[in-house]
């Protein structure tokens, strides 16, 4: 049996530790790279204006639409701006919440008023790797308060002699095309009753199904698969309106956009 000797079992030894060196090295120079990576996933640098990622596009899509053809009282200002500031709590990281109108253009649904991603708030970082406090205040200085600045520049609207809710919202999902690979949420804040000169809800009963037949009903279309749409349905309190508005109304709305591939995750009063 061949015994090595003492000088051949050090080198032996020295070579086993300088392989584990070279192994231990290597390990740490990958779990740093992978955490530079997702450092660089969560934290990419960002548009000075609209906080969105300079390299890539928002992690997903939020149009808020804003009904000001008609005003709303003191009860639903109140419910609009705290379904607002909810809405802007629960946007992800990183994903684009862009405030719409539908005025009396249908064309403005083109453009937002205003866009601005959710830069996040501070909390799911470490105090001691990154500034959570330096966050929070970008959160509430940039991103927040001009949102919230902008909605009650909005409420302050008035009476229009148009409601195209339809082509406003077509307007949207054509402004919106980059984003069809990224979950897109539509909000509308709105009483729902459509009217422009080739459908009104004021001179036909919501029907969809009468709809249909209409000659305008291919105008009015749109293709919204990959839409989640809410609506907040303000209620008004005039004589025409209240024949208008209720369950049928509602009903049809629903059918009007699960006929263009739409899913409609919440319908509720304001």
């Amino acid at each position: 049996m061949y015994n090595a000797s003492p000088s051949e079992r050090r080198r032996r030894k020295q070579k086993k530790i300088a392989m584990l060196i070279i192994v231990f090295s290597i390990v740490i120079v990958a779990v740093a790279g992978v955490g530079l990576w997702m450092s660089s996933q969560n934290n990419p640098t960002l548009d000075e204006t609209t906080l969105c990622p300079l390299d890539r596009l928002p992690t997903a899509y939020w149009a808020i639409v804003i009904d000001v053809t008609d005003n709303y009282d003191a009860i639903q200002r109140v419910a609009i701006e705290k379904r607002f500031d909810a809405i802007k709590r629960g946007v992800p990281k990183h994903a684009l919440l862009a405030l719409y109108t539908i005025t009396d253009e249908a064309e403005d649904g083109l453009k937002p008023v205003l866009g601005r991603c959710n830069p996040g708030t501070g909390e799911d970082v470490s105090k001691w790797t990154s500034n959570p406090a330096l966050l929070q205040r970008r959160w509430e200085e940039d991103f927040e308060k001009p949102l919230r600045e902008s909605l009650e520049k909005l409420l302050d609207g008035s009476s229009l002699r148009r409601s195209p809710i339809m082509e406003t919202i077509k307007a949207i999902n054509v402004a919106s095309f980059e984003f069809r690979e990224r979950d897109r949420h539509l909000i509308l804040i709105s009483d729902m009753i459509q009217h422009d000169e080739d459908y009104s809800h004021y001179y036909r009963t919501p029907d969809f199904e009468d709809f249909r037949k209409l000659p305008s009903y291919s105008k009015h279309m749109t293709n919204l698969s990959g839409w989640d749409v809410t609506i907040l349905y303000a209620e008004r309190d005039d004589v025409v309106s209240r024949k208008i508005q209720g369950r049928k109304h509602i009903r049809f709305w629903e059918k009007y956009f699960l006929a263009q591939g739409a899913r409609i995750e919440r319908v509720s009063k304001l």
